[in-house]
């Protein structure tokens, strides 16, 4: 991923998973302070596949560290097989092609705002790759016994804590041990890897570690949280001194379990719900100036709704503002400061999401005047005529028809 301009992910289906990949994906961008991140999106979806879900997959990658987007896809012709590869052709073919623009104006503005500053993410956790592929031997196949299911244990364990932190709104990147090995440098802030800084280091559930990583944990004096168990490996090799050192390591710490890993982490942003934080958002936090933040806030569940609080750690006095991506516009937010924290509140609607901006400046003072859309429609006949907008444009899925004056079908 180093080497790509643009490094990038794919990701299949309508559901929301890859979290691990696609955090993977943003942490090296972040690191080598690569402007751009790109998803191939939209695969294997469904013809049927509306376009409330284009905004609601592209917003949720979006919170994990995507901004820039790669759709599947536009079909060159429909004839023959091309037509069964899916969702719909995002193209002519489509009868609401044009009106798509209002998906990508949207975007278009949040793949900028996106790629501004970088990430503020203070955490930095140990990717236990070595552990896994150490057990995998590359046989696909579910008979291969308990070295093949150790490795998807691994790998199951690492995602499944990874989607917690995500969730309670962890602040994080991961650390490659071969980038750690190249770039990490242990500073009186922490450790720097390329353009990032963390103040705190979670080493998931692995079995091996290199040497080149403990010599860097030692030199550095950054928190340490260890999920679950201590490695017995060093480099491959069985070693008995590894779980000495780290045990006795100062400002170190073992956890058990995610609950004792996600209360020894600040968070700096809280997003909560009934007084919880609220699982089903994420969201990604970008210092875009010396005192200038975006928060992007983005549902992770399609039916997602309700009131959230959310509660940053910034500096005091800064005007915050809502970047509507839709149209363009800007309005101004209420916020609370108290004991150093920033405090506001907003409606979730479903699918949707949030983009604010913390700042010294003054954008705005008053809130725009939106003209309301009068409502129109109301229950539809039974029966009723309708002219086509364009040539075969009408998709029958279930029809009843009838032939000259017979009866109907």
């Amino acid at each position: 991923l180093r080497h790509f301009g643009m490094p990038g992910v794919d990701t299949l289906t309508d559901a929301v998973h890859k979290v691990g990949a696609i955090r993977q994906v943003a942490s090296v961008a972040n690191q080598l302070d690569k402007d751009r991140v790109i998803s191939e999106i939209y695969g294997c979806t469904g013809w049927d596949w509306p376009l409330a879900k284009h905004k609601f997959h592209g917003d949720w990658e979006y919170a994990l560290g995507i901004n820039y987007r790669c759709q599947h896809l536009t079909h060159y012709t429909l004839a023959g097989l091309g037509k069964k590869d899916y969702p719909a052709s995002i193209s002519h073919h489509s009868p609401w092609w044009k009106y798509y623009s209002t998906v990508e104006d949207y975007f278009a503005r949040l793949s900028y705002a996106l790629s501004n500053g970088k990430a503020d993410n203070d955490v930095l956790v140990l990717c236990p790759q070595e552990s896994l592929m150490g057990y995998f031997d590359g046989l696909h196949r579910q008979d291969n016994g308990p070295v093949y299911f150790k490795a998807y244990e691994i790998s199951n364990r690492w995602e499944a804590i990874i989607r917690q932190m995500t969730d309670n709104h962890i602040l994080f990147d991961f650390g490659d041990e071969v980038l750690l090995d190249e770039l990490a440098t242990a500073t009186e802030d922490g450790i720097r890897v390329g353009k990032m800084t963390y103040r705190t280091v979670v080493m998931l559930p692995c079995d091996t570690i290199r040497r080149s990583t403990l010599d860097l944990l030692d030199k550095a004096g950054v928190k340490l949280l260890v999920v679950e168990h201590y490695p017995c490996r060093v480099d491959g090799e069985l070693s008995d001194e590894v779980i000495g050192y780290l045990a006795g390591r100062a400002n170190t710490r073992l956890c058990d379990d995610t609950a004792q890993l996600l209360a020894a982490l600040d968070n700096r942003v809280h997003i909560c719900l009934d007084g919880a934080e609220a699982t089903d958002v994420w969201c990604q936090l970008r210092q875009t100036g010396e005192e200038e933040y975006i928060l992007f806030v983005a549902p992770n569940r399609f039916e997602a709704q309700g009131e959230l609080t959310v509660t940053l750690t910034l500096p005091e006095g800064l005007h915050v503002y809502r970047l509507d991506c839709a149209n363009g516009e800007v309005y101004p937010v209420s916020v609370a400061y108290a004991d150093g924290l920033l405090t506001f509140s907003y409606m979730l609607e479903k699918q949707g999401s949030r983009l604010f901006l913390f700042t010294r400046d003054t954008l705005v003072t008053e809130t725009p005047i939106v003209s309301a859309v009068p409502a129109t429609g109301g229950e539809t006949p039974e029966w009723f005529a309708y002219r086509l907008g364009e040539w075969n444009s009408r998709p029958l899925d279930v029809c009843t028809y009838r032939i000259g004056e017979a009866g109907f079908s």
